[in-house]
C-alpha cells in the first residue's frame, strides 16, 4: 500500500446542486493491494471530550496518515475496523462530529 494523503478537499457528491463549482477532477490509478480511503472531517477533527472546557488535540491528517501506515495487507473491512477503533480510543468513544469512512481495496495481483 502506497502511503500518503492526497490533500484534495471537496464536498460529498450530491450534497448541493452547486457542489461542482470550484471543484476539480483528478485522475489516478490504483495498483493491486492499494486502498482508497474516503473520509469526512469528523475523522480528522476527532478529539477527546474536555471536562474543563480546554481545547483537546485533534486527531488530524498526521494522525490519520500515521494510523493508515500500518494497514498494509488488510482488506477494506479491516482498515475501517482498525481506524474506527483508533478514532474511538483517541476521542474516548465520544464523537464531536459525524464521521463517515469508506475504504475501497484493489485485490492484490490486480494490474492497473
Amino acid at each position: 500500500m502506497r502511503g500518503g494523503l492526497s490533500g484534495f478537499r471537496g464536498s460529498w457528491t450530491g450534497c448541493w446542486e452547486t457542489a461542482s463549482s470550484g471543484s476539480r477532477s483528478t485522475a489516478f490509478r490504483l495498483a493491486g493491494g492499494d486502498v482508497l480511503l474516503l473520509y469526512t472531517d469528523g475523522a480528522t477533527d476527532a478529539r477527546p471530550r474536555s471536562a474543563n472546557g480546554d481545547t483537546s488535540p485533534l486527531f488530524g491528517q498526521d494522525g490519520l496518515a500515521a494510523a493508515l501506515a500500518g494497514y498494509a495487507g488488510l482488506d477494506a473491512d479491516g482498515v475501517i475496523a482498525r481506524l474506527t477503533g483508533i478514532l474511538a480510543k483517541h476521542s474516548g468513544d465520544w464523537a464531536s462530529d459525524d464521521t463517515s469512512l469508506l475504504a475501497l481495496r484493489v485485490p492484490p495481483g490486480t494490474r492497473p
